[in-house]
């Protein structure tokens, strides 16, 4: 799993690294071949010793080691089944191009990642679809590591539903849609799962159904089903309730008028550029490096699992924005003001076009603060109202929307409030049917991703306490 060097595009050593170990075992694997004994009884931990005919049972000749790996349920009450068993056979296909006017229900991968299913013209429809039905579970297999499980619901409307043929579909009287779901989506699956792929990587790696059909999985009776489900949607309310708050929560920092009031770059690190990442990072590889989008933002820990990976050649002309743990990520793209801080475990990862890494002087600022700071009200009214939705550095370095910093009235700056310190910094009121947002461009497009860096939010205001009160706000 690894090779002595971190994913970053400068490829840093690191202390871990299985090379050796795998160089040793593969010796006396080889060894003992020519020793003319037999290999099966060897013990090894990085590798599989796999048959010749069970490599080239599905016709595939995968040679990916996962593929082999001896998973699956191993202790339960209930009987094993394979999952292939509830996998729809009799679904038909349709070329909604045939019906251009009328308006179908598509429930496609990307429409899965948005959450709801797409309501769209059949002219509109670029392909063929499976036709699908209420109660439908489906399985994704596209980019298999990423786990996609979905129940088709009914449409009040009788619009017909259709799916992408990337997704598996199941249907059985035998299991309950919202059980079936959460078994394709749990770890002991996905570890099988993981085993079927086909594909050279990226976007081309897909789960083999007829492998995937084969995997086990426990099949208790419908009434502990339900049991199940019940339980499984209670605990995912409270934490939908939870989620809610945080959403919705802005911390009120208690400000002491003998506090410095100081732009956000006067508190970041020299050597943190304050500039977003990746523009256009390319197609997922899933053993490739690392990145955090705006979506990632969920938690206020950012950690390494789910996020995309991509080709590390991506990022090589984006060095400036490599991660090395314990940054506040602010989003200034989609969701804007949105942040959270980066585990150490994301050293050597990157971000792409909608974040900027905030990496704070810790003499001056501590990052929980810095986070707790960005999240506050004050700090988001300025952010509301003073920034674009997709932001161009040049202006934001030398237009007239930079605000500016004048010692002489930290008085007013320290109230923060909406109306006093836009009148303060001369922000221009954002049009009624523009929302909060102001649209701002650079006169030449170059300048956007070229000028000097330090740009991202350099001028955002903030209170900055001694370190010791810092603690106090943020224990």
């Amino acid at each position: 799993e690894a090779d002595g060097y971190d994913l970053g595009a400068q490829r840093r050593p690191i202390q871990k690294n299985d090379l050796p170990k795998v160089q040793e075992e593969l010796e006396t694997y080889l060894a003992t071949l020519r020793e003319r004994k037999d290999p099966s009884q060897l013990s090894l931990t990085t590798a599989l010793i796999v048959p010749k005919e069970k490599i080239a049972a599905n016709g595939d000749y995968n040679l990916s080691g996962d593929r082999y790996l001896e998973g699956g349920v191993s202790q339960t009450e209930f009987p094993l089944v394979p999952v292939g068993r509830f996998m729809r056979e009799d679904v038909k296909t349709v070329d909604p191009r045939n019906s251009p006017d009328q308006t179908f229900e598509l429930w496609s991968i990307p429409a899965f990642d948005a959450g709801s299913p797409e309501l769209i013209r059949g002219a509109d429809i670029g392909s063929q679809k499976k036709v699908v039905k209420p109660g439908d579970v489906l399985l994704s297999r596209i980019i298999p590591h990423i786990r996609r499980g979905w129940v088709v619901q009914e449409n009040k409307e009788g619009r017909p539903q259709v799916a992408s043929t990337e997704w598996i579909v199941f249907s059985s009287d035998e299991v309950i849609p919202g059980f079936l779901r959460q078994i394709l989506v749990s770890d002991f699956f996905h570890k099988s799962f993981m085993q079927t792929i086909t594909g050279v990587g990226g976007s081309l790696s897909r789960a083999n159904p007829k492998a995937v059909g084969e995997i086990l999985i426990p099949l208790p009776p419908l009434e502990i089903q339900r049991e199940i489900v019940a339980e499984i949607e209670g605990y995912q309310k409270v934490i939908n309730g939870a989620r809610a708050v945080l959403d919705n929560y802005r911390p009120y920092i208690p400000i002491n008028p003998d506090w410095p009031v100081v732009r956000l770059e006067d508190i970041a690190a020299e050597d943190c550029s304050l500039s977003y990442g990746i523009v256009q990072p390319g197609d997922e590889l899933p053993d490739g490096l690392p990145i955090v989008r705006p979506v990632d933002l969920t938690t206020n820990l950012i950690r390494l699992s789910g996020l995309k990976r991509i080709n590390p050649e991506s990022a090589e002309s984006y060095k400036r924005t490599t991660l090395r743990g314990g940054e506040v990520l602010l989003c200034v793209r989609g969701t804007t003001g949105v942040a959270s801080i980066a585990a150490p475990e994301l050293a050597g990862a990157n971000v792409t076009r909608g974040i900027v890494p905030i990496r704070f002087n810790t003499a001056l600022a501590l990052p929980a603060y810095g986070l707790f700071a960005i999240c506050s009200e004050s700090v988001q009214s300025q952010i509301r109202f003073k920034t674009l939705q997709t932001l161009r550095l040049s202006t934001v370095t030398n237009g007239p929307h930079c605000a500016p910093f004048v010692k002489g009235t930290s008085e007013k700056a320290l109230k923060l409030e909406t109306s006093d310190w836009r009148k303060e910094l001369e922000v221009p009121q954002a049009h009624p049917s523009q929302g909060a947002s102001l649209s701002v461009e650079s006169e030449s497009p170059q300048e956007s991703f070229h000028t000097p860096f330090r740009a991202c939010y350099s001028w955002l205001i903030i209170p900055t306490p001694p370190l010791a009160a810092q603690q106090t706000l943020v224990a």
